[in-house]
């Protein structure tokens, strides 16, 4: 997570002078959805994908898991851009 928090700060001036702005969401989003991707949604893809080429469709329910987890992080997500919108 330091090393999240580092990259954000020294990749800051470089996003300021392309966009000409800073999203403040960004590296909220970024701690949130990182470890949820990492040890959840990439574990499970994975072990889905395995299961699939050794059990077949009957595993397929593994990859569905994998796609609902992504849901379930994106819902955040959302809340967090409503939230800095109606702020700006």
């Amino acid at each position: 997570m330091r090393i999240q928090l580092m990259l954000t700060l020294l990749l800051l001036p470089l996003t300021i002078g392309f966009f000409e702005r800073a999203a403040i969401a960004s590296p909220i989003a970024n701690l949130l959805l990182i470890p949820w991707i990492s040890f959840v949604t990439l574990p499970v893809a994975l072990l889905g994908l395995l299961a699939v080429v050794a059990f077949g469709e009957s595993a397929s329910w593994l990859v569905w898991l994998a796609g609902d987890s992504l849901l379930v992080a994106l819902e955040p997500l959302g809340w967090l851009t409503n939230l800095i919108q109606v702020r700006e």
